[in-house]
């Protein structure tokens, strides 16, 4: 082989390994961008709601005819938390007790706060007697809370809140993790509570 030729043949082989060097990096690079997701962190799932619920009003019971807005202004959330909005179209979790305020013929309510995701939900019923009195006895297990309706009580349950409040004929359970204490809760408790059309 001549020297021409051993520097061609050279020359030839170092093209085809920096060809190979290209395709390995940009074939790196198009496995890199598979693996890394696009768009922004979706962050934690919330939790679906039950799309429906009928009521089935208890013997005794009334339909109550009330919007959130009434319920609660929003004033008064604004006072609360100024993070804090109406969420439009709520229907509560099944198996909650603003579900069952719903089913017996109620209103439910859910507020939430746009940084950091927490809600506040609320649910007010008139049940009726025997109902309300059922309601009276189970909620009694937790702390009771002077000045607000008839009785109120407030527990804690998984990092959650709970006050129950009762009038003559209304219930009104509101659960956040945001009620740390019986305080906390009362904002919305007795803006429902005094909402309602007298006993």
């Amino acid at each position: 082989m001549t020297r021409s030729s051993a520097t061609l043949t050279t020359r030839i082989g170092a093209v085809a390994a920096a060809s190979a060097l290209v395709v390995a990096v940009m074939s790196g690079c198009a496995v890199r961008d598979e693996e890394t997701p696009s768009g922004p962190n979706p962050g934690p799932a919330i939790p679906t709601t039950n799309p429906s619920i009928t009521p089935t009003v208890p013997a005794g019971g009334t339909i109550l005819d009330v919007s959130c807005e009434d319920l609660v202004s929003a004033q008064t959330v604004y006072d609360f938390n100024p993070n804090y909005g109406l969420i439009a179209g709520f229907s509560p979790i099944a198996g909650s007790p603003q579900a069952q305020a719903v089913r017996d013929g109620g209103v439910a309510c859910e507020w939430m706060n746009q940084t950091s995701g927490d809600t506040i939900v609320l649910g007010v019923s008139s049940p009726g007697e025997t109902v309300l009195a059922e309601l009276t006895k189970s909620a009694a297990s937790g702390t009771p809370v002077a000045g607000i309706g008839e009785a109120a009580y407030f527990s804690t349950e998984g990092g959650a809140g709970r006050m129950d409040a009762f009038g003559a004929t209304y219930w009104v359970v509101a659960t956040s993790v945001a009620f740390s204490a019986p305080g906390d809760a009362q904002t919305f408790v007795a803006s429902a509570l005094q909402a309602l059309p007298s006993d």
